[in-house]
């Protein structure tokens, strides 16, 4: 990671640990281990260079409120993804938080979530919302489909969805503030989505990784290989449907970085 990436991620830590450190109680306690978790910001590192990608671009620390508010919507799902795994894999089973706690953990990373990204002042501040309002829908979306029979899709499991809207609000969120029209947004989400689901369906196949804690792939190791291959396909060809404003070649080595 080079110098200013590693700044600006100890910025965004700042942050999360301005919104969520200091405050008293279990439910707090659940909301920053759930943050903590994921040591790598791979969320926030993801907005500043879609934002960096965009040529003419001269305020990288504009991205900073934004990479907590994705961070800290990261550790929402991880807490979703805890709690409902929990109860889907074993009713019996003790959960690893208390029901509860967990849910009010839960709202209280969105609300942060939203009150990180509206921290500084922006024109494009509502696109923003909107962004991350969509993402927190998919989110709620994948979690009814994922645990509604009926209307569960075996070709999208859930950690491709949670890891596909995250993706997608991230590299939309970066180009937003860079200045990237909302009518040229659909490639730059494309992009997010699939680069994100390859990144966890890939690291699925490692059976040290974490991504989603208890959300477990049902596919046999050939069949998350396939899916992986075709969110990165996914990814490769919306990288072709960019905007000239949008320096490909940054977004293409975080690609290969990231899935390497």
């Amino acid at each position: 990671m080079d110098p200013q990436a590693n700044d600006r991620c100890v910025k965004v830590d700042d942050l999360i640990g301005n919104l969520l450190d200091g405050k008293d109680g279990s439910a707090m306690a659940v909301a920053r281990e759930a943050v903590r978790a994921a040591d790598d910001e791979w969320y926030g590192r993801f907005v500043a260079v879609t934002y960096e990608s965009v040529v003419g671009t001269t305020d990288p620390d504009m991205v900073v409120p934004a990479g907590a508010a994705i961070e800290l919507l990261r550790g929402y799902c991880r807490l979703r993804c805890e709690l409902l795994g929990d109860i889907a894999a074993d009713p019996g089973r003790s959960p690893s938080w208390d029901p509860t706690t967990a849910l009010l953990a839960g709202d209280y990373l969105s609300t942060s979530a939203y009150a990180a990204l509206g921290s500084p002042d922006h024109v494009a501040l509502g696109d923003c919302f909107r962004a991350l309002t969509a993402a927190i829908e998919g989110i709620t979306d994948a979690f009814y489909a994922e645990h509604a029979q009926a209307s569960a899709d075996p070709n999208r499991p859930l950690p491709d969805r949670l890891a596909g809207s995250l993706g997608a609000c991230a590299a939309v969120i970066g180009a937003t503030l860079a200045g990237v029209d909302a009518d040229r947004h659909d490639a730059i989400a494309e992009f997010g989505e699939g680069l994100a689901a390859a990144r966890l369906l890939q690291s699925a196949l490692d059976p040290d990784a974490t991504g989603f804690p208890h959300v477990r792939f049902e596919a046999e190791d050939r069949r998350l290989r396939q899916r992986a291959q075709r969110r990165r396909a996914d990814a490769e060809l919306a990288v072709r449907k960019l905007p000239t404003s949008v320096d490909s070649t940054v977004l293409r080595t975080f690609h290969e970085t990231s899935l390497s």
